[in-house]
């Protein structure tokens, strides 16, 4: 099975927690093609509540000692990833059914595993 399948539910989780003890949150639904015509500064916001989700989901729920995807993520800005995203997203149009969050963890694990 793979890692984004083990943690999507971290993701979804996390996404519950958002609101919980302080300002309410406001979390918005994207399929794929909506995400990819957002402009930079939304999809680049949009990358970093999907990263920052899964940060805390991964520490809340299940920790792990030097995650590999945040220890990874760290190393890069966010424009950077978000461009690396989308440039993965547009390489399989036949994913697009899936969602951003789901695409987003996979595309992940693809980046910090191969250092593409």
């Amino acid at each position: 099975m793979k890692a984004s399948k083990r943690f999507g539910w971290l993701v979804a989780a996390g996404l519950g927690l958002a609101g919980v003890g302080g300002a309410p949150a406001h979390a918005e639904y994207w399929q794929t093609q909506v995400f990819l015509q957002q402009p930079q500064d939304h999809q680049r916001a949009y990358v970093s509540g999907l990263l920052d989700m899964y940060q805390h989901a991964r520490a809340q729920l299940a920790p792990v000692p030097r995650d590999p995807i945040w220890e990874c993520a760290r190393q890069m800005n966010g424009e950077t990833i978000r461009a690396r995203f989308i440039e993965w997203v547009l390489a399989e149009p036949a994913l697009w059914r899936f969602s951003p969050a789901d695409l987003f963890l996979q595309a992940m694990e693809d980046f910090c595993r191969t250092g593409r």
